[in-house]
């Protein structure tokens, strides 16, 4: 879908971890490229907005995560 070279992969949970809602569980995927010049942590002191058309990316991810995390 977004063709990154790697990722980064971060989870909050609970709200002194930063989830918003208590019991909570909050993933955050980055996906990262070669071309990248920041480190992981100051990417995420940096928060840009990124805009996709969400049903779609979510379509085009699902395959992958149906694969990671077999369902009934």
């Amino acid at each position: 879908a977004l063709k990154p070279d790697g990722a980064n992969v971060g989870i909050n949970l609970g709200k002194i971890a930063g989830a918003s809602v208590p019991n909570h569980l909050h993933i955050h995927l980055v996906p990262r490229y070669k071309t990248d010049i920041t480190a992981f942590i100051q990417l995420i002191g940096r928060a840009e907005v990124a805009s996709f058309d969400m049903n779609r990316l979510y379509d085009e991810l699902k395959p992958y995560f149906e694969k990671l995390i077999p369902c009934c």
